[in-house]
């Protein structure tokens, strides 16, 4: 898969329980990480229990919602991102709540052979040999650090390679992990 993705917006958080965010459209798409306890997800109807380790990633113009059960709690990160630069404006919004109206230009779309894959969501079995490369791009991405974006990279790369069947679950993941380590470890030792 080829992208080149850009971040718009990045937002983290604690919820309490009982916690609600209503049904909404987003106009770019997100990951989602959840670092800490469980909530629910629901996208398109269908619904997905997000607990320690888990990665979604919610397409432009796919209606979700999130809560958590009245007695659980749990801390997420959120990175608003386009796969590639595209015609819509820079500061468009990030999301349109039910019974708003919804400007599609504002949308820039997802390339087709990645749309093909989404929505998308991977649970720490999964994947777990890449969450030190998620916890590395979350903290770039807090500091506002370019080096967030390229950390993605491989997260995404790997969670599209899963999703369509390409890449084994089992090798892929330590082996990006691995390399993205030893990229971040070389251009911290030799920064100046």
């Amino acid at each position: 898969f080829l992208f080149a993705p850009s971040i718009r917006f990045f937002w983290e958080g604690t919820w309490g329980g009982g916690f609600h965010e209503p049904r909404r459209q987003l106009f770019d798409c997100e990951l989602v990480y959840c670092s800490e306890g469980e909530f629910s997800l629901e996208i398109e109807g269908q619904r997905y229990r997000m607990r320690h380790g888990s990665l979604a990633i919610v397409p432009p113009q796919t209606w979700h919602e999130s809560w958590t059960t009245t007695v659980e709690q749990a801390r997420r990160h959120c990175v608003h991102f386009d796969w590639v630069p595209g015609p819509a404006p820079r500061q468009k919004p990030i999301q349109c709540w039910s019974g708003e109206p919804f400007d599609t230009t504002l949308v820039n779309p997802v390339p087709a052979e990645i749309a093909a894959h989404l929505p998308l969501v991977s649970h720490q079995e999964t994947h777990a040999g890449v969450l030190p490369v998620v916890e590395m791009a979350v903290a770039r991405i807090r500091q506002e650090d370019p080096l967030g974006v390229y950390l993605l990279w491989p997260v995404l790369n790997l969670l599209l390679l899963q999703k369509s069947g390409t890449a084994s679950a089992a090798a892929f993941p330590g082996k990006t992990a691995r390399a993205v380590i030893a990229v971040r470890d070389f251009i911290e030792t030799y920064y100046a």
